[in-house]
């Protein structure tokens, strides 16, 4: 806060996005600019914003969830949260065992992060040695294992915040493998969100966790956006048939991509990948479709 305060806004602006980079992300501490019904285009709304947070209402269908898995939030897509949404809907799912969720869990295990990020399936490039839990885009930094030391300390805090201790060493809740209780924890969050979506209807708030965030890929005139955090939420709201939902987009990070500066992404400038191999990553992203060990069960 004090940082914030010292600073010049352009300056802050900067220190944030390479804090970002790196895997620091601070809390908001401004609420977004409301452009809902004003902007229907986010890559406008993120040049109106002069820096600072903006809120934009978007269609789901045109959102991707749980991040280099890349899943089209839509309820044909195959997203394990959206059938387990579904399932406590229609009744067909009662807890986390036999659920789409816990399948997914088992039959979903990167075993590095090429496996995750869709690269490089034979060879032994950089991407290949390290393990999953050093995933970052490659627009938005390079993979180090401290990458995986911070992944593993923002698991435990998460699960804290939603009242578990169970420590990061028990999963990612969006790659298996992870332990059953990690797995409980999952689907009693989607669970009690989906119902108090169903019983109240979607309520956000200007605080730090008041909105699903997005960051906005564009590629030629289109735009997707890429949802981290709200997996939970915007499974529930696609279950429940919701059409569009308000989406914070964050300036704490780079807040929107385009496809032909790939050239300029961290990861290619510091030689972790090709610009081929980071721009197949954004296609497969911006599409929707996973990664090609991956396959529904």
């Amino acid at each position: 806060m004090m940082l914030k305060r010292l600073m010049p806004e352009k300056l802050k602006n900067v220190a944030c996005s390479l804090l970002g980079r790196a895997g620091f992300h601070q809390s908001y501490v401004a609420p977004p600019i409301d452009l809902r019904g004003l902007l229907d285009n986010p890559a406008e709304a993120i040049g109106r914003s002069a820096g600072n947070p903006v809120l934009v209402n978007l269609p789901l269908a045109s959102c991707r969830s749980m991040l280099a898995v890349a899943f089209a939030c839509t309820n044909t897509s195959g997203q394990p949260f959206i059938d387990t949404a579904r399932g406590i809907l229609n009744g067909s799912v009662t807890g986390y065992i036999g659920s789409p969720l816990q399948r997914y869990y088992e039959s979903f295990q990167p075993s590095n992060l090429a496996e995750l990020l869709g690269i490089e399936p034979t060879d032994k490039g950089p991407a290949s040695r390290l393990p999953p839990y050093a995933f970052v885009f490659p627009w938005h930094g390079t993979p180090t294992v401290q990458q995986c030391r911070i992944k593993s300390q923002k698991i435990r805090k998460e699960n804290m915040f939603h009242g578990s201790k169970l420590s990061g060493s028990n999963g990612w809740h969006l790659i298996g493998p992870i332990s059953p209780e990690k797995g409980i924890l999952e689907f009693e969050r989607l669970s009690k969100t989906l119902c108090s979506i169903q019983k109240n209807g979607y309520k956000r708030n200007n605080g730090p966790d008041g909105d699903m965030v997005g960051v906005i890929l564009v590629r030629d005139d289109t735009c997707v956006a890429v949802i981290a955090p709200g997996q939970h939420r915007i499974s529930a709201l696609v279950a429940l048939g919701y059409d569009k939902a308000p989406v914070r987009i964050s300036c704490t990070f780079v807040p929107i991509v385009y496809r032909e500066t790939a050239t300029s992404w961290p990861a290619v400038k510091n030689g972790f990948m090709t610009v081929e191999q980071a721009l197949s990553v954004f296609d497969r992203v911006f599409e929707g479709q996973q990664p090609p060990g991956f396959s529904k069960t």
